[in-house]
């Protein structure tokens, strides 16, 4: 995905790729947070890479969704659409109680503190949930869907 069109040096690539892999070691440690993760049916279903990538992609995200720490949900392609769609966003609960934000676009990311945005976030989040499969049902359809990369 970051290779498309060529906006990014091989090297940088590279480097932001390793950078989002090793952030995926804290799902693995021997505390890990609850992740909670909502993704459009569409991004399981529009190709990125080749097939190879996309049955890869997908088989992980099987994998990681399993974790009992973690919910992969899925929202129906034949949902309506909400504003939480709009762009990708996380929120963050530390164990302090207090609640952040960050936003990600093309350019840089954004941490938001700004109560107001993140309640704001927060309705957001609670529009696309709403719409979401439940957990298993989600992971069957990512199984589903990766089925048709093969």
């Amino acid at each position: 995905m970051l290779r498309v069109g060529g906006l990014l040096p091989s090297a940088e690539v590279e480097q932001v790729v390793a950078s989002r892999l090793a952030r995926q070691s804290v799902l693995c440690r021997d505390c890990p947070p609850q992740l909670v993760v909502v993704i459009d049916e569409v991004v399981v279903r529009r190709m990125v890479g080749d097939r190879a990538v996309m049955r890869g992609q997908l088989g992980h995200l099987v994998e990681v969704a399993q974790l009992p720490h973690v919910q992969v949900r899925v929202i129906p392609a034949d949902s309506p659409w909400r504003t939480g769609l709009s762009g990708s966003f996380v929120l963050v609960r530390q164990p302090d109680g207090v609640e952040v934000a960050y936003l990600d676009n093309q350019l840089r990311g954004q941490v938001v503190t700004e109560s107001a945005d993140v309640a704001s976030l927060g309705a957001r989040w609670e529009s696309v949930t709403g719409e979401a499969f439940p957990r298993r049902r989600s992971i069957d359809l990512i199984r589903e869907a990766a089925k048709t990369w093969t």
